[in-house]
């Protein structure tokens, strides 16, 4: 399992709650 910045997660999830939502916070 290789191990991911909080950087990566934080900009993965941004994405995906953008697409989601149409949205950025």
């Amino acid at each position: 399992m290789r191990q991911v910045t909080e950087e990566s997660v934080l900009a993965l999830v941004g994405m995906n709650w953008e697409a989601r939502f149409g949205f950025a916070e």
